[in-house]
């Protein structure tokens, strides 16, 4: 009987295979998924998303916030959701992209790693502190770090959008960092907030964390991150 229910099972699933280039950042104000895609700019973009509760894709219909396009050696796509609309989002398992190009073409990718960068650790977090938490080499090293995981988006190039997003997040007394969120974007350029707050997730290193009467404490930082066309 058990050889008869795997052999079944085996026929009825279809497999997936999950691509190594895509992946699903959620954040405390937004969730954002990146992929690469040989696809043509232009093309019409459907994303599907997985439920561990109801065990079934969804269609996402009305996406808020900027679908764009990150200049780099490849073309990749940025969606964000709003939890308002979408509260269950934490509870995502993976995703469907369907792409469909002005020909018909279609292709489909699959995004199962998921990195939660929000924070459900009710421990106070200090906006003061004795020892401020410092990142190894100090802000220069930071910020040098930083601008290598800058790029613009073509939308925000063609508009000659410019401006700082301030970015913060809570350092944990481990020294890795949560609760990453956009304080202040650009007007009229949400695009240039998605490449900062992923920027910030691809930091290598973790902090020093703050202290307090010599104990390690969670404490929250804000950091510009400047988009200059000219620089």
């Amino acid at each position: 009987m058990k050889i008869l229910i795997t052999i079944f099972l085996f026929y009825c699933l279809p497999e997936i295979y999950f691509s190594q280039n895509c992946t699903i950042d959620v954040f405390e104000d937004r969730s954002v998924i990146s992929f690469s895609s040989e696809m043509p700019e232009g093309s019409v973009i459907e994303f599907f998303v997985y439920y561990k509760g109801n065990k079934r894709w969804e269609k996402i219909d009305n996406l808020t916030g900027d679908i764009g396009i990150i200049k780099s050696a490849h073309k990749t796509y940025v969606a964000i959701w709003n939890y308002k609309e979408y509260p269950d989002f934490n509870d995502i398992d993976n995703a469907k992209i369907r792409i469909t190009d002005t020909h018909g073409a279609e292709e489909e990718l699959y995004c199962k790693k998921v990195n939660k960068r929000t924070s459900d650790n009710p421990e106070k977090v200090f906006d003061y502190t004795e020892q401020k938490a410092e990142y190894p080499g100090g802000q220069l090293a930071l910020y040098t770090e930083l601008r290598n995981y800058i790029f613009y988006p073509e939308s925000a190039l063609q508009n000659q959008m410019e401006g700082t997003v301030y970015v913060s997040f809570i350092i944990e007394k481990s020294g890795y960092i949560s609760g990453i969120r956009v304080e202040r974007g650009v007007d009229r350029a949400p695009e240039l907030s998605n490449i900062a707050l992923l920027a910030v997730t691809k930091l290598k290193f973790q902090f020093k964390p703050a202290t307090m009467n010599d104990e390690p404490v969670r404490s929250k930082m804000t950091i510009p991150i400047k988009f200059s066309i000219n620089n």
